[in-house]
């Protein structure tokens, strides 16, 4: 079947440039200076963000002013960045906050060994405990991670059990444990697991995902660093992601049909390369029809962040430097099966903070905001070659350059798709005159073959008899680097 793609054209017209997609979205400039803790030269690093539905904006972290103040890591900004003054936090935040939660009109967050804050809307501190710690009614010193919160304040959380004694009303360690919305362990809950549970996510209206680097088993069943639980803890057996032999495959983003989409460091049964991001179905099983493998970054960058877009692709962000073969500096936006995009996001990126301890920037979190925008938030000082904040709000794709005449559209079909042995290109370019030159590449970036284009309408023929069964990636391109047209082939004999 004749797959036609549409493209804009690059004319001789004069335009009104109003936005672009993926660009910086100067309304928002933040005030707060996010310096590091301890040094105020550094750039800080902000981990996550909440978006109310009236625009404000809470923000988590690992970031100080100077001199400390009170609640320094959490803090509320307006929608154009300006610090919610409201927002008085009644307490000291040593150790950064690495999520942020919303329950029942309660924000609740992280503080290192200092257990799980609750707060009122303006900051107040709720639990009085010693220490702070949740539970309050055990002797749990350790660390708490990221937890499910329900509607009525009660949470399922993974702890450090390792390193502490449990509750008092156990005789043994907990790695898992439900909490009551006042605070209080609930021991009617005695599901566990052999080590810690680091996230608890929502799967689906019934059931959560739980990860743990080092899960094996939950309630004695074996497990393989992943798992689903109803919400009563029982475990769902008909899930197992057996594939994973090693490294941290942390889930960045389940998608509505139920496949989930994880990312870090990590290898798989059969493959021999390390990966950072595949996609699972819901049965636990690789997703072949995901570009898992050809993805690989290597064991030196990771992806922190997957979020969809509103054309049904992904944006996925981390400490990357390339993508696909593609130089790609932290961010990069893919098709909805993986696949790199390649008219977006070829700038320079996010680029490094360059702090004392040189470290290359990266992208820890990207949250889709109102009106089509997306923030971006980690540890990096500049977007694009121009200096910003560690926390951004780009456009999305509804922005565009408005064109002040409108110009014919001009299409790009390839066929046969999958190909055996040859492949046609045909092309209609309208009202543009101008050279270009299609170019395809295989998925470690290589160019194979390529093709000037000299006339507004023509076709080339690409002859695939001696090139390898696989995916390619093809571009048109003008002469000034414009891009025109992009799209995959399947070459299978």
């Amino acid at each position: 079947m004749c797959k036609k793609v549409p493209f804009l054209m690059i004319l001789a017209f004069p335009i009104i440039l109003l936005s672009q997609p993926f660009s910086l979205d100067t309304t928002f400039q933040p005030d707060y200076p996010f310096f590091s803790y301890g040094n105020k030269a550094n750039t800080g690093n902000v981990i996550d963000l909440l978006e109310e539905p009236d625009g404000f904006i809470m923000v988590a972290g690992y970031f100080k002013e100077w001199p400390q103040i009170k609640g320094s890591n959490v803090i509320r900004l307006k929608g154009n960045g300006d610090r919610d003054l409201t927002w008085k936090p009644s307490f000291w935040i040593t150790e950064g906050a690495y999520y942020i939660k919303k329950a029942d009109g309660y924000y609740f967050f992280n503080s290192g060994n200092f257990g799980i804050r609750k707060t009122d809307y303006y900051g107040n501190f709720q639990y009085i405990d010693l220490g702070a710690n949740i539970p309050l009614d055990s002797l749990f010193a350790g660390y708490p991670f990221k937890p499910y919160i329900f509607p009525d304040q009660s949470m399922l959380v993974g702890g450090d059990g390792s390193k502490y004694p449990s509750a008092q009303n156990f005789q043994r360690r907990l790695y898992f444990m439900r909490i009551k919305p006042n605070g209080y362990t609930d021991t009617s809950f005695y599901h566990n697991t052999n080590y810690d549970v680091e996230e608890v996510i929502r799967y689906d209206s019934t059931r959560l995902l739980l990860y743990g680097n080092q899960l094996a088993y939950y309630d004695s069943i074996p497990i393989n660093k992943l798992c689903l639980i109803d919400t009563a803890g029982n475990l769902d057996t008909s899930f197992y992601a057996g594939s994973f032999t090693s490294g941290s495959p942390g889930p960045k983003y389940v998608q509505p049909d139920g496949k989930i989409i994880v990312g870090g460091i990590f290898t798989v049964s059969d493959y021999p390369d390390t990966l950072n991001v595949i996609r699972l179905n819901p049965n636990g099983s690789i997703d072949t029809t995901f570009n898992n493998t050809n993805s690989a970054l290597g064991n030196q960058s990771t992806v922190h962040a997957v979020c969809p877009t509103t054309d049904g692709g992904l944006l996925i962000g981390g400490s990357f430097t390339t993508y696909q073969g593609y130089p790609r500096n932290r961010i990069v936006k893919t098709d909805g099966d993986g696949f790199l995009d390649l008219q977006y996001l070829y700038g320079e990126g996010i680029d490094s903070a360059k702090n004392n301890v040189n470290f290359g920037g990266e992208v820890r979190q990207i949250v889709y905001a109102q009106n089509d925008k997306y923030y971006i938030m980690g540890h990096f000082a500049k977007y694009n070659g121009e200096v910003v904040k560690p926390l951004i709000r780009i456009l999305g794709l509804s922005h565009t350059v408005g064109i002040e005449e409108e110009a014919d559209q001009a299409t790009l079909s390839v066929f046969p798709n999958p190909t055996a042995d040859y492949t046609t290109f045909n092309w209609n370019l309208g009202k543009f005159r101008g050279k270009a030159i299609l170019r395809i590449y295989d998925l470690s970036g290589r160019q194979v073959a390529n093709q000037a284009v000299n006339v507004f309408e023509g076709h080339w023929i690409w002859e695939t008899h001696e090139v390898s069964n696989g995916i390619y990636l093809y571009e048109l391109r003008t002469e000034t680097q414009a891009l025109l047209g992009q799209g995959k082939i399947v070459v299978k004999h």
